[in-house]
């Protein structure tokens, strides 16, 4: 009925048959038509049982619903009530403004200050800048409403504090400080390294909760690994922790005072002191594939105060004895050890001087044939002259054979300079020229060298 009424009143509601579209397509129309009433049928039900807010709402009822759900006892749900209503009186205290008329202005402030007006104020907002414990607040802001009134117009220009009167002396939540209990009985000393179990509220047992290091039924012995440290002429004391090298307690400050060393630490005989055990000294043999080893491959032992611990190698380590190249005691792969010692890649040890001594081999070879076969021609018409052909055909024979071993060397002098510039290790090289050396020269001297 509401959705009907609404249309058939609205001077805005569409009317099918002014639509041009819909005069040329009867059936377009009555399909619109048809689902319209459909529409309607379906959301009378809704429109029915559908709530409107109700604007009437008590907002500090909403309040108290939409609160946290943490609940603090009732003693610190009215502290929590006068700590907001502190923040009131800051958020609404009002100063002097710069000219106009100052005496009239001191006389409504003043006015203002003490008014019922300042007092709703700070009572519309309370409990709102709370998280947790805001329904309890709500609800102790209800129940002493009657009692903070008073307290506004009788007693704050008294001096009297509105936690004392509200939630101590009118609502009794709470208890003066010092005392506890439904009664507000008095608290024990406690020696002053406690504090009383409900001190300040209406629950609570009265006895003392120590502070750390401080045990008994007053408080006044020092717990397990503190020792006691009297100062003053009345016989203070205070309870000061043990040396970390200390297990079971202690007489006093340092390691020397320790009634047992704590694990990791021994004692020296000498001195007394507690001193910090090297663990990784004890263990030197990291590389041993005992499994009492303290650390593992990639890792190596460093000793720390009362214990040790097991640091990564530098990325280039399989094992080592610290961190950084040159602490590795053997290399990962694609990395080899030079003669510092160090693991480097291949590709990082570019020419040398391997690569200067083959390339040198290279020169000398060159030069040796060309020399050789200069002095060869010369001494071939020498020979030619004195000895015949016969000679001559020996000898140049010998000399050809000399000229093509010493010819084959020099490609393999090439080939070995080339792979020293590419990061092939020196020894390797060495023993790759001296095998292709032998296959050449038949020189047997290389072989058992290269065996070695």
């Amino acid at each position: 009925m509401f959705v009907k009424q609404s249309l058939s009143s609205s001077k805005l509601a569409w009317k099918p048959n002014n639509s041009p579209l819909l005069q040329r397509s009867p059936i377009l129309h009555r399909s619109l038509h048809s689902y319209a009433l459909i529409l309607l049928f379906i959301s009378r039900p809704v429109l029915a049982n559908l709530e409107l807010p109700n604007l009437a709402v008590n907002d500090h009822e909403s309040q108290l619903a939409n609160a946290g759900s943490e609940k603090p006892d009732d003693c610190e749900s009215c502290v929590l009530l006068v700590k907001s209503f502190e923040k009131g009186l800051e958020r609404t205290e009002r100063g002097k403004h710069e000219g106009g008329d100052t005496s009239w202005e001191e006389k409504n402030l003043k006015n203002y200050a003490d008014s019922e007006v300042r007092l709703v104020e700070i009572q519309d907002d309370l409990c709102n800048d709370l998280t947790t414990g805001k329904t309890q607040c709500l609800s102790m802001a209800e129940t002493g409403e009657q009692h903070i009134e008073d307290w506004w117009f009788e007693h704050r220009n008294k001096n009297v504090r509105l936690h004392d009167y509200l939630c101590i002396t009118k609502l009794k939540k709470c208890c003066p400080e010092g005392t506890f209990g439904p009664k507000c009985q008095k608290c024990p000393d406690c020696d002053g390294h406690g504090k009383c179990d409900g001190s300040g509220t209406r629950s609570g047992s009265g006895e003392c909760n120590c502070n750390q290091g401080y045990r008994g039924k007053l408080c006044d012995e020092c717990d397990k690994d503190y020792y006691s440290s009297r100062f003053g002429s009345e016989g203070k004391f205070e309870c000061l922790k043990c040396h970390k090298a200390c297990k079971g307690g202690c007489l006093g400050p340092t390691s020397a005072n320790c009634t047992e060393c704590a694990a990791g630490y021994a004692r020296d005989p000498k001195t007394n002191y507690c001193n910090d055990i090297n663990e990784c000294e004890l263990n030197p043999d990291q590389l041993s594939l005992d499994s009492k080893r303290l650390c593992k491959d990639g890792t190596y032992c460093e000793n720390t105060d009362g214990h040790y611990k097991c640091s990564p190698c530098h990325h280039v380590c399989q094992t080592c004895l610290g961190y950084g190249r040159d602490k590795c005691l053997t290399c990962v792969s694609d990395y080899h050890m030079n003669e510092n010692r160090t693991c480097i890649h291949f590709s990082d040890e570019t020419a040398d001087g391997s690569t200067v001594i083959y390339y040198l081999y290279m020169v000398m070879e060159l030069m040796a044939i060309v020399i050789l076969n200069h002095c060869t021609m010369k001494l071939t018409h020498f020979l030619l002259r004195v000895t015949g052909f016969r000679a001559f055909d020996f000898f140049e024979d010998l000399i050809t054979e000399m000229i093509l071993r010493l010819s084959l060397t020099l490609p393999i002098a090439l080939l070995v300079g080339h792979m020293s510039s590419q990061g092939i290790t020196k020894r390797y090289m060495t023993n790759l020229y001296k095998s292709f050396r032998y296959i050449i020269t038949g020189n047997l001297s290389d072989t058992a060298e290269y065996a070695s």
